[in-house]
């Protein structure tokens, strides 16, 4: 007979499960952060978007920001790390 019951199983696991997402949310990203400032209304079409798109807001932000730089090489040629090194020293 085991001395766990299923209510105490259960609160172990949940514990550790908030344990993990808080661990992983307070861990550093490889990628810098950026605060963006944005009216109320095209936040909230973004998260429509995101969400009719199965995807976070912030990874249809990404998505939106891949393809204006591709658009953007497409019109002006690639942006190489020259070109941003040299913009960067002005």
């Amino acid at each position: 007979m085991s001395i766990w019951r299923q209510s105490d199983i259960s609160l172990f696991f949940l514990v550790k499960m908030r344990t993990e997402v808080i661990s992983m949310a307070t861990r550093k990203s490889k990628h810098p952060q950026y605060t963006l400032r944005i009216p109320q209304e095209q936040l909230d079409k973004i998260r429509y978007i995101a969400e009719y798109n199965a995807r976070s807001c912030n990874k249809e932000i990404e998505r939106l920001v891949r393809i204006h730089i591709k658009n953007f090489e497409k019109m002006n040629g690639e942006i190489t790390k020259q070109d941003i090194e040299k913009f960067n020293s002005n």
